[in-house]
């Protein structure tokens, strides 16, 4: 696909990145609706 291929770049979308310890920060943000994507890392 696009995106598996490198073809389409998605990063821009990522708004905020957070460990996934940090789940309930992230989470919030989430929710408050003033965020794009959400991403969580081990």
């Amino acid at each position: 696909g696009l995106i598996r291929s490198g073809a389409v770049d998605l990063s821009p979308l990522v708004t905020h990145r957070f460990k996934l310890v940090e789940f309930d920060k992230a989470f919030k943000i989430m929710s408050s609706g003033n965020s794009g994507k959400v991403m969580l890392t081990p």
